[in-house]
């Protein structure tokens, strides 16, 4: 190839592929048929893809028979069990009722439709400029850099409180935990954002600021 460097796109995983605004092909044949699809994770482990909102409804209520929790407890790859439980704790996937609703009740204050209201001047500040940017950009134009990534994670800066100098950081790490063509590195950027969140609630406790308790009844 004249030394040219040859680069491989990788594919997306069969839950993500898409034909326009319809599932793949091969991901409407899995739906129509059997419905579920026994698949490789990005980090190596067996999932099994359920295509049927009737079958999803069923796994998602019965935590009895399809435990989140004792999934990835039970896991056979990945760290040690004791790095595992601290890399999870908090992480609301990772639990069963009664627990996770425990975590969910004292999350569920942040996302009350008042709460939002408040936030919507500032959301659309956030939209506006991420459209100015993407005009700026000029042609053609990368809906993907310029809009869908930065737009949620800087309104999930607005809903943590991350400062503004933190920010660029927040959303580069946000990038790659997305990145599912590279496993190591989303580990690598969770581990990082942890650590980063863990010094923010640290400074939060220590130096509560105007927001401390800003949540509604």
């Amino acid at each position: 190839m004249g030394g040219s460097k040859m680069t491989h796109t990788p594919e997306l995983p069969l839950e993500m592929r898409r034909n326009g605004f319809d599932p793949a092909e091969e991901l409407a044949r899995v739906r129509d048929d059997e419905g579920v699809l026994a698949t490789q994770t990005p980090f190596g482990g067996t999932a099994y893809l359920i295509c049927r909102h009737e079958d999803v409804r069923e796994v998602l209520s019965d935590p009895e028979r399809f435990s989140s929790a004792r999934v990835l407890s039970d896991a056979d790859s990945g760290p040690a069990p004791e790095a595992r439980a601290r890399m999870l704790a908090g992480m609301l996937p990772a639990f069963d009722p009664p627990e996770h609703t425990r975590l969910r009740r004292m999350l569920m204050p942040e996302f009350t439709v008042r709460r939002m209201r408040r936030l919507e001047p500032r959301i659309t500040e956030i939209v506006q400029a991420a459209l100015d940017d993407l005009e700026q950009a000029g042609k053609p134009a990368d809906l993907i850099t310029h809009f869908a990534l930065p737009v949620p994670s800087l309104v999930i800066c607005e809903l943590l409180g991350v400062p503004y100098a933190d920010r660029a950081g927040f959303q580069e790490r946000s990038a790659r935990l997305l990145d599912t063509s590279s496993p190591e590195q989303q580990a690598v950027a969770r581990q990082e954002e942890r650590a980063y969140m863990a010094g923010l609630v640290a400074r939060a406790r220590k130096e509560p600021g105007d927001d401390a308790g800003d949540a509604d009844p």
